[in-house]
């Protein structure tokens, strides 16, 4: 398994969520149990039961996802303009309620969202989704036309932006090192609060038990935990410079306890099933942040031979 990497690109990085990377050893023993051959596709992700690390008393009570159409997006000063003038023109709609059109700047990333629409709960998939009016107005929003133009045309529904909450110290930003085991990822679910809550949650558990954790809001869409810290020596390297496998010290991590060996979802081993193989999805490195982004882990770069294992996604809505 080698380390993940940050995405430059948010859209990119929101679809392809916080993938997993399958490890050397987990794919040999992959081919050997299904006659050499390595792993077909996927098939959707089975979350199964939580390992040793409990929470009591972390409820959701009604907690339900908040939905938004987020109209644009745009960068620096320019886009901070930009936002604005094209939110004047979206209040000014008859058929949209203008109080409804709001506008956020984090970091140099500025956007234009529509609306808030409480999630509804799509228990196949135990997660909320939007209700139909959000893709009523979607559509009313990508049909506005100005002049030959149809300015938000790329509008899609997203998460309503929400506080990131967590001690800053804990914040993956601040570890030393150059990566971290990442071990769960949190968005958000029925019955649990929200999922940057949630990976707090961890962590503070986690240090409470002495150990060294780290949560990452990447986005308003997922929140990861992480533990340790380790610097380039973390990765084996062959010859040519490819990853080969984990050093020791983040082996003797993973063995330190049954939550560091998988990377779970809400502290729930997640399968990827071949046949009559599930197969759980491990902890991976990712690299620590070194400055404020708007961007999530990404997929690793793998070796050509390994086939990634990927965990469930939460779904693009529109």
């Amino acid at each position: 398994m080698v380390p993940m990497k940050l995405t430059a690109n948010l859209r990119i990085a929101v679809l392809a969520g916080v993938a997993v990377s399958c490890s050397l050893v987990g794919c040999a023993e992959a081919a050997k149990s299904t006659g050499g051959k390595q792993p077909t596709a996927a098939q959707p992700a089975r979350a199964g039961k939580s390992g040793g690390l409990k929470l009591p008393g972390l409820s959701g009570g009604n907690y339900a996802t908040v939905f938004a159409i987020q109209c644009m997006e745009t960068q620096g000063p320019e886009g901070v303009k930009m936002v604005e003038i094209m939110a004047k023109g979206l209040r000014n709609v008859q058929s949209l309620d203008g109080s409804l059109v709001q506008t956020q700047t984090k970091g140099r990333i500025s956007r234009l969202y529509y609306g808030a629409y409480k999630g509804a709960v799509k228990k196949e998939l135990d997660q909320f989704v939007p209700p139909d009016k959000a893709k009523d107005d979607l559509a009313t929003i990508r049909s506005i036309t100005n002049g030959q133009m149809q300015p938000f045309q790329l509008a899609t529904i997203a998460e309503m932006p929400t506080p990131d909450p967590g001690p800053a110290e804990w914040n993956l930003k601040t570890a030393p090192g150059i990566y971290s085991l990442q071990i769960t990822y949190c968005f958000d679910k029925p019955g649990l609060p929200n999922h940057k809550e949630v990976a707090v949650a961890i962590c503070k558990a986690l240090r409470e038990q002495g150990e060294e954790a780290w949560y990452l809001h990447a986005d308003d869409r997922v929140s990861v935990v992480t533990v340790g810290h380790f610097d380039d020596s973390a990765v084996e390297k062959g010859p040519d410079g490819q990853a080969l496998r984990y050093g020791p010290t983040v082996i003797a991590l993973q063995n330190k306890r049954e939550e560091f060996k998988y990377n779970t979802e809400c502290l729930r081993k997640v399968y990827r099933v071949t046949g009559d193989q599930r197969i759980a999805a491990a902890s991976a490195l990712i690299k620590i942040p070194r400055e404020s982004t708007n961007e999530q882990p990404a997929r690793s770069a793998e070796p050509n031979q390994q086939q990634p294992l990927q965990r469930r996604n939460p779904p693009r809505y529109w």
